[in-house]
């Protein structure tokens, strides 16, 4: 079966708590024709350090400023030769096997262009905390909050990018729902995949774990007049607000995911 080129960038920041794991779970895939590419927006611990230990095996882009996320994954995917492209944030990893899935997706589907999983959310530590269960997407699905993608489960092909330019590096809290939406209005074929990718890190001091969404407001907020050319009504926050009831007061689906979830984390399950 064809190897294509897999090029996977990360971005990494201050985190070298988490950056080796990260690299490991990537270069571990043995993926015969991976290129892996790491941007570090001039981390002041010792990220570079654990680095320059891979450099035989990812090719390395420093900065010596901090330019954002999204900037920072243009830089990456700009530098990148790959057919097939995907990323995954210093804090999280990839899970096992996952690039020859990708690889195998991709060719017996060559109409698509994006695809996206669902995750496993870990702590601090890699221990399993639960499911992230993407949903299918339309602009109607965000219109009334039932989007869900998990980032760490998505690969596209370059054309892509190139496409729509990469990132808006302006976007420093969903860049990556914003490259996924712009894709769609773009009318590339995007599908959702029944398979597990990707490990999603939530802790205090991440981005989805911090407490002020003061910032996913204003960017919400910006998003929803982008893609409908209006501020969001009363009859979207009506809808948006039954279906948020439903998720979590009424749906048996959800609620059994939810024990199910909880009593694996009980055993303390280290996800690779």
């Amino acid at each position: 079966m064809l190897k294509n080129k897999i090029s996977i960038v990360t971005i990494s920041f201050n985190q070298s708590k988490f950056l080796e794991e990260c690299i490991n779970s990537v270069i571990g895939q043995n993926y015969e024709n991976l290129e892996y590419i790491v941007v570090d927006g001039g981390s002041k611990d010792n990220s570079r350090e654990i680095i320059s230990k891979y450099k035989d095996q990812i090719k390395v882009i420093f900065q010596e400023t901090n330019t954002g996320p999204a900037d920072a994954l243009n830089l990456g995917f700009n530098n990148s030769t790959g057919e097939l492209c995907g990323y995954i944030n210093s804090d999280d990893f990839l899970l096992k096997n996952t690039l020859e899935k990708i690889n195998n997706y991709f060719n017996k589907y060559p109409n698509v262009d994006l695809i996206y999983g669902n995750g496993v959310i870990v702590d601090e530590s890699s221990l399993f905390k639960a499911r992230m269960i993407s949903r299918n997407f339309n602009l109607n699905s965000y219109r009334f909050g039932r989007s869900l993608i998990c980032q760490q489960s998505t690969f596209f092909r370059k054309k892509v990018f190139d496409k729509i330019n990469g990132f808006n590096k302006d976007n420093f809290r969903s860049w990556d729902f914003e490259l996924f939406a712009d894709a769609y209005n773009s009318k590339f074929k995007v599908k959702r995949v029944e398979d597990t990718y990707g490990a999603f890190r939530i802790y205090p001091n991440s981005i989805s774990g911090n407490t002020n969404k003061t910032l996913s407001f204003k960017t919400h907020k910006r998003l929803f007049f982008k893609y409908f050319n209006r501020e969001k009504n009363t009859y979207d926050k009506l809808i948006a607000l039954i279906f948020y009831f439903f998720d979590r007061l009424i749906n048996p689906l959800v609620h059994l995911n939810r024990i199910k979830d909880k009593i694996k984390s009980k055993r303390n399950i280290k996800i690779e």
